[in-house]
């Protein structure tokens, strides 16, 4: 079966970091934290739920809180995965945990692009505060909070189908939502009920829904249920009949069909593949921060500039002016 990763979060900080370099790594998933993937060098592909992805040097993604992922077909890479610890952020943002993010800096609208520049100078600002010998953690905790105030506000779900900024009453309507169906994915939940919590009619609850999300509220639903499904699935023995009840699903045949449309497979051989991907076990180097400036702290220098910059910099290095 597929387990649960512990993190052990920095203490003080609500972050943890690891760096390797990774042929494979078996599929696994993280409660109550984010995993944000970052590419320094070389690539690999990243399965993570229903996604597929060719991740490149300079490429970011988070996985979301329980999502099953695997690194498959490495090649040559250092990858850095940064933990975020969401119960520190609960009380910030009472929504938090019910958040979908969609954060690839490869696949972004036109309103997101702009933060991704933003979003690797953090993520690289968060890794160089970790690893130097002297680490602030006050400094961490002031990167990792602007790194989440960046996500919230640009890379959830919603965003990433608007493309825009949302009216504070709008977004405060949807994280409503998306709580009743976290909350309540395993129960009978119809949008006439969401409606009358919402004191609406139940046309314009759709039409709203369909604005927020680019789907239709039963899509939805049943794409957060088969998700639920997918990782029931690969970390516990119940059977298919079990799952289907205890995710929503009033018949078995449901949740063949929702697995067919979501993962274009049947449960049996989404689970038969993910068995092969762990049986490969992992074949990965974790380098210790004491090693990593030392190694790669001229990849790291690097990732944030632009082309011409990288030029003087490479220019200085064979000068011999790097220090």
């Amino acid at each position: 079966m597929i387990e649960k990763e512990t993190i052990n979060f920095i203490e003080g900080t609500a972050i943890a970091l690891s760096m390797y370099s990774a042929r494979e790594y078996v599929p696994h998933y993280h409660a109550d934290c984010l995993e944000i993937i970052f590419v320094l060098d070389g690539e690999a592909d990243l399965l993570s739920s229903y996604d597929f992805f060719h991740l490149k040097k300079g490429d970011f993604t988070v996985i979301n809180e329980s999502d099953v992922h695997c690194i498959q077909n490495g090649r040559d890479n250092l990858i850095a995965s940064l933990y975020i610890d969401l119960n520190e952020f609960s009380h910030q943002h009472e929504y938090v945990k019910y958040l979908y993010f969609m954060c690839e800096s490869f696949n972004v609208n036109s309103m997101q692009e702009k933060h991704c520049p933003e979003m690797r100078r953090l993520i690289t600002n968060v890794i160089l505060e970790i690893i130097k010998g002297d680490s602030d953690t006050e400094r961490i905790n002031r990167l990792v909070q602007r790194l989440m105030a960046l996500l919230i506000g640009k890379f959830d779900m919603v965003f990433y189908h608007n493309g825009r900024e949302i009216p504070e009453n709008q977004l405060q309507r949807y994280y409503r939502i998306i709580k009743e169906v976290e909350e309540r994915y395993g129960e009978k939940l119809e949008l006439e009920d969401l409606a009358q919590r919402e004191y609406i009619g139940t046309t314009y609850i759709s039409q709203f829904w369909k604005k927020m999300t680019n789907m239709n509220f039963t899509e939805y639903l049943n794409s957060r249920r088969i998700e639920k499904a997918e990782r029931m699935l690969l970390s516990t023995g119940k059977s298919i009949n079990e799952i289907s009840l205890n995710c929503g699903f009033s018949d078995p045949k449901y949740i063949y069909k929702n697995f067919k449309k979501w993962y274009g497979q049947t449960p049996s051989q989404h689970k038969k593949k993910y068995e092969g991907y762990k049986a490969k076990g992992n074949r990965i180097i974790t380098y210790g921060y004491d090693e990593i400036l030392d190694k790669f702290g001229r990849t790291l220098a690097y990732v944030n500039l632009d082309e011409e910059d990288t030029k003087l910099m490479r220019y200085a290095e064979h000068a011999g002016d790097w220090p």
